[in-house]
């Protein structure tokens, strides 16, 4: 089930899913002391990490996740850690612990039970998970051209390694049972084309070749949709 939230604008989506993250972070600080956040990340999210970056929040007490990661040093500008550190964790978030998934490995599968491990210790459910959505469907870095899609899709681990074509930079990602392991669930993404695909996904089409149709079609609770043109 899934409910949409459209804007006249995009800094008008970002804001108002920055005030839906932050209030369901209080409500994660106040219920168990903690919270627990998964983002995206990309540019779309961009905007809306200046917002919670200026929200008042017990930072201190949370934890900060990215949905997936390239496997390149955290000092790339590729790395979705790099832009956590830059864009959200600065002014009233710098104080909040943020759990990347880049390990020292050559590649991310030799680093993959390290970080299941890890994310085993963090503790379930996220308080709330923000994803994004590729124009091809993908989500995270479940992406319908790796090889092997269908293997990620019915992974019941917590993180899974697309077999990406030669070329492309190798990536870890959270899988799909734990991103939808959360208490809230929301997909961030703009323009006519994303639309188009997100209809074709809520409409039933296979998660092998929209993979964001697993998330919007299987999670257990309902997840909303921020969308701008």
């Amino acid at each position: 089930m899934h409910y949409v939230n459209a804007f006249s604008s995009r800094p008008a989506a970002a804001a108002a899913l920055a005030n839906t993250v932050a209030a369901d972070t209080r409500a994660g600080v106040s219920a168990a002391g903690r919270a627990r956040i998964v983002l995206c990340g990309g540019s779309s999210p961009v905007d809306m990490f200046a917002s919670l970056a200026a929200t008042p929040l017990a930072w201190d007490r949370v934890t900060i996740m990215p949905s997936d990661e390239r496997w390149v040093s955290v000092d790339q500008d590729a790395s979705n850690e790099r832009l956590f550190r830059e864009r959200l964790l600065t002014g009233m978030a710098a104080d909040a612990q943020l759990r990347g998934l880049y390990r020292g490995q050559q590649t991310p599968l030799e680093a993959a039970a390290e970080v299941d491990n890890e994310l085993a210790a963090i503790g379930d459910p996220f308080d709330h998970v923000v994803l994004g959505m590729g124009g091809d469907g993908h989500t995270a870095s479940i992406f319908p051209h790796a090889s092997n899609i269908e293997a990620m899709l019915a992974s019941s681990g917590r993180v899974v390694v697309p077999d990406l074509p030669a070329g492309e930079t190798a990536r870890i990602s959270l899988s799909v049972p734990r991103l939808t392991q959360a208490r809230a669930i929301s997909v961030l993404f703009f323009g006519a084309d994303k639309w188009t695909v997100f209809e074709r996904a809520a409409a039933g089409a296979s998660p092998g070749e929209l993979p964001i149709a697993a998330i919007l079609n299987n999670a257990p609770v309902p997840v909303r949709v921020f969308w701008a043109p």
